[in-house]
């Protein structure tokens, strides 16, 4: 994400994939809201210290640090949400002031935020815990966008090429300042074929 991007999808506002918190010392208990609806949609920009009209309003630097730590460890706190993820969290300085952006991709999974599943419509997340039959209609997008849980009965090991199955074991096991996680290993073997 370049500094120009991020001021482009400032100035197209919220909507389906894009979220603004005003959060300026902590993070609000919508935050995570958010992260599970575009998890569960078709992910999204989370951008912290904007308010809601796409005003640069900024986080306080002295509590910058700790609400990323807090973000990521929240993250990966199953009782907030489940299932974890991982993220990377960048800061970006716009008109003097300090910026946390966060790329929510969409998952494999369905993901809750305190044990409520929530959805993203228009510019909202809407909690769906109560309605089986939108969450249903998520379990079927994904089945239809990710492969990982469909069983192929007939397949056998011979069929898959074993010259993928090395570029994968060497994809997992390298971490560069970036960090390649095993989240992205299937978009990476997806390229390469």
């Amino acid at each position: 994400m370049t500094k120009a991007q991020l001021q482009n999808i400032i100035k197209t506002g919220e909507n389906i994939s894009i979220e603004f918190k005003k959060c300026q010392k902590e993070l609000s208990q919508t935050v995570f809201e958010t992260v599970c609806a575009f998890l569960n949609r078709s992910g999204g920009h989370l951008l912290i210290g904007v308010d809601d009209d796409g005003n640069v309003i900024g986080v306080d630097e002295r509590c910058l640090d700790t609400m990323i730590k807090n973000f990521q460890n929240t993250a990966n706190n199953p009782q907030v949400l489940n299932q974890t993820f991982y993220f990377s969290p960048e800061i970006f300085t716009i008109d003097e002031k300090k910026i946390i952006y966060i790329y929510v991709p969409e998952s494999s999974q369905v993901h809750r935020c305190k044990s409520k599943v929530y959805d993203r419509v228009g510019d909202a997340d809407i909690d769906i815990s109560n309605n089986h039959s939108l969450i249903n209609n998520i379990y079927l997008r994904k089945n239809k966008e990710f492969t990982e849980n469909e069983v192929l009965p007939f397949l056998e090991i011979s069929d898959l090429d074993a010259d993928t199955f090395k570029k994968a074991r060497r994809l997992a096991s390298v971490w560069d300042d970036k960090g390649v996680s095993a989240n992205n290993i299937y978009v990476l073997l997806g390229l390469m074929t």
